[in-house]
């Protein structure tokens, strides 16, 4: 399934919207990774991401199955603008949402059995899944079960700053989610 594709079942099982770029990065990461697709994520500011995942998303708005909508809440005070952009399904989206459904059913109950067990823990915010998706990456990628320290040591060499509370919370989160420890 392309990423496209998988963006437009999220979003439809969301309820038709989803508040921040982060959040569909971090989504799609999980079902992802519970589907053994590649996505060809890679260590960046919040954590695993994917340019496939950007470029679907980009494409997804650009022939209009997906409006964007911008959040502004000022300038920090850094000077960077604070800004969030939130995602909704069109009619057209969920037209062609429902055909994707019908050709792969199979994937999309992967899609939505993720959606629900999210939900059921209570929708973690885009900055808690991005903490859990980087606790994850970085035991993934060393191919085994790390300790805090040893987690915000791997975090430190990728840019990350993790705490050892943010690491807590995330282990809370990947077991609910069903992620085992490596």
């Amino acid at each position: 399934m392309k990423a496209r594709n998988m963006i437009l079942i999220l979003l439809e099982a969301e309820g038709g919207k989803i508040e921040s770029k982060t959040k569909i990065q971090k989504e799609i990461y999980f079902i992802a990774e519970k589907m053994g697709l590649d996505f060809h994520y890679r260590a960046h500011y919040y954590g695993p991401y994917s340019p496939d995942v950007r470029d679907g998303l980009e494409q997804l708005i650009s022939v209009g199955f997906v409006s964007v909508a911008a959040q502004e809440w000022g300038v920090d005070p850094r000077g960077f603008e604070m800004k969030r952009y939130d995602f909704s399904l069109t009619s057209a989206g969920k037209e062609i949402a429902d055909s994707i459904k019908t050709e792969h059913g199979d994937l999309v109950g992967n899609i939505e059995d993720f959606v629900r067990r999210l939900k059921e823990i209570g929708n973690p915010d885009y900055m808690s899944l991005s903490i859990a998706a980087k606790v994850h990456f970085i035991s993934k990628r060393e191919g085994t079960a790390l300790n805090p320290a040893a987690i915000k040591a791997k975090a430190r060499t990728l840019g990350w700053k993790i705490e050892d509370t943010d690491i807590q919370n995330a282990e809370a989160i990947l077991d609910k989610l069903g992620y085992s420890k490596n």
